[in-house]
């Protein structure tokens, strides 16, 4: 299964165009290797080069980064073998290479994608704007051109619907995670009255929540309409703060939003 996910990745993206693959697989292999501590140009030198595009079976620079940038090879597969000849051409002197190659850099904690496509690691992947998933949703993986897979729920609306876009499907898998977070919007509609958006504000607060986005509106008629964006770590904590505010006083609607 895990063969045929990412072959069907690969005939999609090799069918892009070729100046797409190589720009957004240069901006991969450079993240990753400044991710590292690595300095691109200073570390892709053509001896370098030479080496990595003989063990990685590549003709030139712009074929690896066109691999890199459709998913056909891995960063997980590149900077090993940018560290071994590294050593191989510096070997004699160490402290020569930590000068050369290491940046003074922060060290910063990196959040983790929380999703995996089944069976295949380090593949560029994304989450929907449209529909937000969180941990907990049925998911499903949409192969996007230039931008490797985009996790949506699988009930999003928000596809295509034609032959093609059935054929970028790709299943995916939630990768069990505690410390992410992922940002979620719930509708709120109810009758104005004084300290109803205090009270929204506190119940989040006593979960131990994050608000990320807040907008209040209230009609002639004395309406109020809320949409809130709060920080959840899964869909279980979402609905249990959904439920909280099904309990407030003349609540009309509560709902997250979809696509």
């Amino acid at each position: 299964k895990s063969t045929q996910a990412r072959n069907k990745i690969k005939q999609y993206f090799k069918k892009e165009k070729r100046s797409e693959n190589i720009e957004n697989g240069k901006e991969i292999l450079d993240r990753e290797l400044k991710r590292q501590g690595m300095i691109p140009k200073k570390v892709l030198v053509p001896d370098m080069i030479d080496a990595l595009l003989k063990r990685l079976s590549c003709k030139t620079l712009d074929d690896l980064y066109s691999a890199v940038g459709y998913g056909g090879i891995g960063t997980n597969q590149v900077i090993p073998k940018i560290k071994e000849r590294h050593l191989e051409l510096h070997k004699k002197n160490t402290e020569e290479i930590k000068e050369i190659v290491m940046e003074p850099r922060v060290e910063k904690r990196t959040k983790k994608q929380g999703v995996r496509i089944k069976g295949i690691d380090d593949i560029l992947v994304r989450f929907a704007r449209c529909c937000t998933p969180v941990p907990g949703d049925e998911i499903i993986g949409f192969i996007t051109r230039g931008r490797g897979v985009t996790v949506h729920r699988s009930d999003c609306t928000n596809f295509e619907n034609s032959q093609e876009s059935k054929d970028r499907f790709i299943e995916v898998e939630w990768i069990k995670d505690e410390e992410s977070k992922y940002a979620s919007e719930v509708l709120i509609v109810s009758s104005d009255r004084k300290g109803l958006l205090s009270e929204i504000t506190g119940i989040i607060s006593e979960n131990g929540l994050l608000v990320k986005g807040l907008s209040a509106r209230v009609s002639d008629d004395g309406v109020a309409t809320i949409n809130v964006t709060v920080e959840i770590t899964d869909v279980k904590q979402l609905n249990k703060l959904i439920n909280r505010f099904k309990n407030l006083p003349k609540i009309i609607e509560v709902r997250r939003v979809k696509s």
